[in-house]
C-alpha cells in the first residue's frame, strides 16, 4: 500500500539495543557486518547509526559483551576451582556456538570488551586461588580459551564430518563406526576434552605443589 500523497515514510526510531540486535542478525546470516548492510538491514542511515556508536569496531564490542554476558553466571564461586573451570568451558562453547560467526570477528580484535576482561579476570583468580604460578596463569586461560572456541566452532560441523569411500583407510572406518553419531560425537569429544584438561591441569598443579 502507497503512502499518500505528501506523507513520509517514518525512519525506524534506532537505539543501542536494536543496534546491537539486529548487527548479531546480520553477522550469524553473512559472516561480517559493514555499516551500511547494518543501516539497509535497520531501514536507516550510517549516519543515523554513528549518533549511537562510534563505528563498527564498537559495535563489535556491544556483540562481545551481549552474547558473552551469560558466561559467568553457570559459574559457582563456592564450587571447587575444578568445577568452576568446567562450568565455564561449558557456558562459554554454549553461548559461542549459538553465534559461530562471531568467532572470526572475535580473534581477528583485541579484546576490549569490559565482559569479556572481566570473565578472563575471574578464571585467572580462581587458578590463581588454587596455587598455579602468576607465570602460567595467562597461559592456562589461553589454553581453556583456545579449547572452547575450537569445541564452539564443532558445534556448526556437519554431522558427518568425515566423507569416508573404498579408499578410506580402514582404521578410520572401524574408529568412525564406534564412535558416537553427530551431536552425539561433538557433545562426547568436548566432554572427554574437559576432563582430559581438569585432569592434566590437577597433574600441573601437583608438579608445582612439589617444587616449592
Amino acid at each position: 500500500m502507497k503512502s499518500a500523497p505528501g506523507v513520509r515514510k517514518r525512519r525506524r526510531l534506532l537505539d543501542i539495543d536494536l543496534i546491537v540486535d539486529s548487527a548479531i542478525a546480520l553477522m550469524d546470516e553473512t559472516g561480517t557486518i559493514t555499516m551500511a548492510d547494518l543501516a539497509n538491514r535497520l531501514g536507516s542511515s550510517p549516519a543515523a547509526i554513528y549518533r549511537h556508536v562510534d563505528g563498527r569496531n564498537e559495535i563489535l564490542i556491544l556483540i562481545r559483551n551481549r552474547v558473552l554476558e551469560p558466561v559467568g553466571a553457570a559459574v559457582n564461586p563456592a564450587a571447587p576451582w575444578t568445577e568452576q573451570i568446567a562450568a565455564w568451558l561449558r557456558s562459554l562453547r554454549e553461548h559461542l556456538g549459538r553465534h559461530p560467526r562471531l568467532v572470526p570477528l572475535l580473534t581477528a580484535q583485541h579484546v576490549t570488551s569490559t565482559t569479556e576482561l572481566v570473565g578472563y579476570a575471574r578464571v585467572i583468580d580462581v587458578l590463581g586461588a588454587a596455587g598455579f604460578p602468576d607465570s602460567e596463569l595467562i597461559l592456562w586461560t589461553s589454553v581453556l580459551d583456545e579449547f572452547a572456541i575450537g569445541s564452539a566452532l564443532d558445534l556448526s560441523a556437519p554431522d558427518e564430518v568425515w566423507q569416508t569411500d573404498d579408499s578410506t583407510p580402514a582404521p578410520l572406518i572401524a574408529a568412525l563406526q564406534a564412535a558416537p553419531k553427530g551431536r552425539a560425537r561433538v557433545d562426547a569429544a568436548f566432554e572427554l576434552g574437559v576432563q582430559a584438561l581438569i585432569a592434566g591441569m590437577e597433574k600441573r598443579l601437583q608438579e608445582v605443589t612439589k617444587g616449592r
